[in-house]
């Protein structure tokens, strides 16, 4: 144990002997942070909008910036001590390797942790001083403040399963391919697959457009359960939605009568409201919580009156409504992405590390950038090839995709932009799948290669 903190207290020290180099580094950083906050303020606009960009622009470049540094410091450290014979130095005593590793990951971990929460506790004094900052009304402040620098839990509504009808839809066009076209599918299964699997996709992304669309006259009800704000005797949860269109009104907007309550507004009616939106933008307006039943359910009805005349209203699935309601601090939330954050840099240190034992400097730097490249868009190569891909092509890539670290899903940023609940159980997640999991497959990988690497050769 008096070997692992050894090295790693050297490995401190080698890192602090370029001590102005990381000075340099840091107030660049930090130059860039607080410059950015100053430029963000002296420009119009409202407050809320302000934060969130800093926020996004700030917190993002710091997990940027310091996967970068993990990534060459820890390659570096490790290369560095093989190539100049340093490591003979450490081996020769009664040092294992394994305690060799280790000693370079805590060193590195140490850095990491250090610089992090200097980089985040410097965020959060800017975005504060940003709310209290004289150029900001008192209601651009109370804006900000539930919007925000907030904790806010995300309920999405309860849909109908249309797996159902999917699979009706899909075995009509199949049934009626084999009829028509017996010939070109008899003796071909696989294509056969390939088509119900397309099929599929296609029916399942038309009917779950076709249940989020309202046309002129008509009207849609949300069920929305398990509200449990903070506070129950007074204050707002807010409805949050996004409208899509089937065609473009002249003036990009539209017409709404809301209708919201503890029970189906159809049978018991409820609060009612108006609204004018700008289509494909995020808008929100608050509800006091009195409207939400103590079981925590609430239902919302959106009519799309004659005035939008031959216009359909369409509620996409993934961001068209949600309600948001208070479940935490700011500053819980932020600590929380800080931790996400961290455990991604873990990640990257254990992988630098592993690859550093038994690759060149160039390599090693070079794979695992890949590796981070491809890790933080994950999802939008999956994305991708869900729309664009083959059945066999989307299949291949699901499964190498799935070997990959996936920092995307485990990014704090968009959740604490929009002021919501970074939750314990994506900490759980990433500590377990990403740490423990990949990150002990890639541990045992690097020590395995790295112990019976020949360091040095005898010659007689």
């Amino acid at each position: 144990m008096f070997g692992i903190w050894a090295i790693a207290r050297n490995l401190v020290k080698e890192v602090l002997r370029m001590r102005f180099l990381l000075l340099f580094v840091a107030l660049i950083t930090a130059s860039y942070t607080i410059f950015f906050a100053y430029w963000l303020q002296s420009h119009a606009g409202r407050a809320d909008q302000k934060v969130q960009t800093f926020l996004s622009y700030s917190l993002s470049g710091t997990a940027v910036f310091l996967a970068l540094l993990t990534i060459f410091i820890s390659i570096a450290s490790i290369t560095r001590d093989i190539k100049y014979k340093e490591i003979f130095s450490i081996t020769t005593k009664p040092v294992s390797r394994v305690q060799f590793l280790i000693g370079k990951f805590l060193g590195i971990a140490l850095l990491n942790l250090f610089m992090l929460l200097i980089s985040c506790g410097l965020i959060y004094g800017l975005a504060r001083w940003m709310q209290t900052s004289s150029s900001a009304t008192e209601d651009e402040r109370e804006r900000l403040k539930e919007l925000v620098l907030i904790a806010r839990q995300s309920v999405k509504p309860q849909f109908k399963d249309i797996g159902e009808e999917v699979n009706k839809k899909v075995e009509a066009v199949v049934e009626r391919k084999m009829r028509d076209e017996s010939v070109f599918y008899k003796n071909n299964p696989a294509l056969v697959a390939e088509m119900r699997q397309s099929l599929a996709k296609e029916f399942t992304d038309e009917l779950t457009q076709l249940a989020g669309s309202v046309s002129p006259g008509q009207h849609i009800v949300w069920h929305f359960t398990g509200i449990e704000p903070i506070e129950r005797e007074k204050g707002f949860v807010y409805i949050r939605y996004k409208q899509d269109v089937s065609q473009n009104p002249a003036d990009s907007t539209t017409f709404g009568e809301w209708t919201y309550g503890p029970q189906d507004p159809l049978n018991y009616g409820g609060t009612q409201r108006s609204t004018r939106d700008t289509i494909r933008t995020i808008h929100e307006f608050p509800v006091p919580v009195s409207a939400i039943s103590p079981e925590g359910d609430l239902y919302v009805l959106y009519r799309n009156p004659t005035q939008n005349q031959y216009i359909t209203v369409i509620f996409p699935p993934d961001t068209g409504i949600e309600v948001l309601y208070e479940a935490g601090s700011f500053e819980g939330n932020l600590l929380r992405g800080t931790i996400l954050i961290y455990l991604t840099l873990i990640f990257l240190v254990v992988l630098s590390v592993a690859m550093g034992g038994w690759l060149s400097f160039p390599v090693a730097a070079l794979f695992v950038m890949v590796i981070y490249v491809l890790g933080i868009s994950g999802d939008f190569i999956a994305e991708s090839m869900k729309y664009e891909g083959t059945p066999f092509q989307m299949s291949i890539s699901s499964v190498l995709l799935s070997f990959l670290p996936n920092f995307a899903t485990y990014d704090p940023v968009p959740q604490i932009e929009t002021g919501k609940l970074v939750a314990l159980q994506k900490l759980g997640e990433c500590g377990l799948f990403l740490i423990l999991v990949k990150g002990g497959i890639v541990a045992l990988f690097g020590y395995l290669v790295f112990k019976f690497r020949e360091l040095a050769r005898v010659i007689v």
